[in-house]
């Protein structure tokens, strides 16, 4: 029986010693296999298709437009297509990027939107838009917003009632103005420090300026620029300038009555 307590013990030593030296520090056995790092946007059948945008905008005299995402997968494996409200204008294929591994090319070609009337001077029609949609099994299935401006029209309520000039009080004020336009997107903002602008909408921005400082008596100047967020055809964006000045000079802030000045837009 003794014998018996002896060998049991040296076999339950001998297996501790045996599982403490098949296992590291973390518990892990060096036999064990070790995953490899994973990218969690390629999917596990290693296939991927990567950084395709949410739209794309097109000049009214763009015809090609070529969209570039990485991608190990074949191109003739995809569907490309375009959905019913754009397919009378807009067509998509999509082909091997030769100048560079892993890439595939989207072109987009269209019809030009630059169209005139009787006279020949521009029509200035809404943008359009279409829905280019790209899928490959369960690895892509994805939208895409294509818009085509027409010939931009951009002006603000100020270009038809004061020559482009916003004047505010001098000690300080909020003022909403209008954007009048057919582009799909715009942008606004200023150098000057005295003022802020910000976009509040498709239609509006809102200028805020603070007080003149006490005692200063010389009127503040600042300028407003408005533009769309399309380049077109490698030239400057359509834009508009507005300057901004603190009316009635010669008068501090503190002792500026503006109740009876201070001009408000509709």
């Amino acid at each position: 029986m003794k014998q018996r307590k002896i060998i049991g013990l040296i076999i339950l030593v001998a297996s501790a010693l045996l599982y403490g030296c098949s296992k590291s520090d973390d518990g892990v056995s060096p036999t064990d296999p070790i995953d490899p790092p994973t990218d969690p946007t390629i999917p596990a059948s290693g296939e991927y298709c990567k950084y395709m945008p949410d739209e794309v905008v097109l000049s009214c005299s763009e015809t090609l437009y070529q969209l570039y995402v990485e991608s190990n997968i074949s191109p003739e494996k995809f569907n490309i297509s375009i959905e019913a409200e754009g397919e009378q204008w807009c067509q998509a294929a999509i082909a091997k990027d030769q100048n560079a591994e892993n890439s595939l090319v989207i072109k987009i070609t269209s019809d030009t939107y630059n169209r005139e009337d009787g006279l020949g001077q521009p029509l200035y029609e809404p943008y359009r838009t279409a829905t280019l949609h790209v899928t490959y099994g369960s690895v892509v299935d994805k939208r895409i917003k294509v818009v085509q401006e027409s010939h931009v029209m951009l002006l603000t309520e100020l270009d038809y009632t004061s020559a482009s000039v916003l004047r505010v009080s001098p000690k300080g004020e909020t003022t909403e103005v209008k954007v009048l336009t057919n582009c799909y997107s715009w942008m606004c903002g200023t150098n000057d420090d005295w003022i802020t602008v910000t976009k509040k909408d498709d239609a509006t921005f809102v200028v805020t300026s603070t007080a003149r400082p006490e005692g200063q008596t010389e009127m503040r100047q600042a300028e407003i620029t408005v533009m769309s967020n399309k380049i077109i055809d490698g030239l400057m964006p359509t834009m508009v300038k507005i300057q901004v000045v603190d009316s009635d000079a010669g008068v501090s802030g503190e002792d500026y009555g503006y109740d009876d000045n201070v001009t408000e837009w509709d």
